[in-house]
């Protein structure tokens, strides 16, 4: 019976790691942040320009620029064709 158990939660778990899975890539922010305090720190998390300065004006200073990484290419899923069954 343990054998049987076994084997049940290997296939079972081999199923689901075949499986595929959405990317989990991080969020595109658009807006970056160069804070300065006694070290300089960058972060690219910010949806725009006035939450960035928001954040920059509550610390010790700093400036807000624009994301110099391009966003993310979006993935196009595959149709089948329409001609696969011609005959």
């Amino acid at each position: 019976m343990l054998i049987r158990t076994t084997l049940a939660t290997l296939a079972l778990t081999s199923v689901m790691l075949a499986q595929p899975h959405p990317a989990n890539a991080a969020p595109y922010w658009p807006w970056c942040a160069q804070s300065y305090s006694r070290t300089t720190t960058e972060a690219c998390a910010f949806a725009s320009w006035e939450q960035c300065m928001e954040t920059v004006r509550g610390g010790a200073g700093g400036h807000c620029y624009v994301n110099p990484s391009p966003p993310p290419v979006p993935v196009r899923s595959a149709k089948p064709g329409r001609h696969a069954a011609q005959g």
